[in-house]
Formats: structure tokens, C-alpha cells, sequence
């Protein structure tokens, strides 16, 4: 006969599947972006740098929401769950308007276009002749 403390109850499948689908999703789209920019040679723009921070967020947080939902803590994971919808809701605006800039919609911001003036020399100049990542050009 088995004690009554050595029974677990089993977690929720829905919250531990979507804390794993969600894991899973964001890092494979952080990976497959590091692969396109350090493999692929093809460089991101300022937008699209921003638009990882999302991911960025929600591979760890998903990772412990996840260990949470394991151990039962199902409030907490779906607390964490709720803001990596909202982080990547987020993202989602920044995603648009990233496809505005490109299809030439509407203006991208100022570190999209270069264009600094700092002067003569030194690393101002540096910076200034580095090659700027278009964010209307896909």
C-alpha cells in the first residue's frame, strides 16, 4: 500500500504542453534567426533586433514556468505564461510596424537610416562610415 505522502497528483497536461510549445517555439525562432544572421551572413536591422527581445524573454521564462507546472505550482506558471503572451502580443505590434517599414508604408525610425553627424575623426567617424542595416529593405 502506497502512504499518502508519497502520492503526487499528476499535473495539468494543458499548462505543462503550453509551457513546452511555447519553450520550444521561441527557441527555435531565436535559433533560427542567430542562424540566419551568423551562418547566413545576412544582417539584422535595428527592428529586427528588437523584435527578439520577446524571444529572448520567453525561452527562460517559459523554462521555469514549465519547471513550476511540475511541481504543481500551476497559478505561477500560468501567471508566467500570461506574460510571455503579453511580451510577445507586444511583439507582435513592433512586428507590424517592422512590415510597414519594409513594404515602405510608413518611415522607419532615425537607426534605421544612419546618418550621424559627429564630427571629424576618431570613433564618431568610425561609426559613421559603418555600413547601416536598412530597415526597409528586407
Amino acid at each position: 500500500m502506497r502512504s499518502e505522502m508519497g502520492v503526487r497528483a499528476k499535473p495539468p497536461r494543458p499548462v505543462m504542453a503550453a509551457c513546452a510549445i511555447v519553450l520550444v517555439i521561441a527557441a527555435a525562432t531565436i535559433l533560427t534567426a542567430l542562424g540566419f544572421q551568423h551562418l547566413g551572413g545576412y544582417a539584422p536591422c535595428p527592428l529586427c533586433l528588437e523584435e527578439r527581445y520577446a524571444y529572448y524573454f520567453a525561452v527562460p521564462v517559459s523554462a521555469v514556468a514549465l519547471f513550476l507546472a511540475r511541481r504543481l505550482e500551476i497559478s505561477a506558471a500560468r501567471i508566467l505564461l500570461a506574460l510571455i503572451a503579453l511580451a510577445l502580443l507586444a511583439n507582435a505590434v513592433v512586428g507590424v510596424f517592422h512590415a510597414g517599414v519594409e513594404w515602405k508604408w510608413w518611415a522607419g525610425p532615425a537607426a534605421c537610416t544612419g546618418g550621424l553627424q559627429w564630427g571629424e575623426g576618431g570613433l564618431g567617424e568610425q561609426i559613421e562610415n559603418a555600413p547601416v542595416i536598412r530597415c526597409d529593405e528586407a
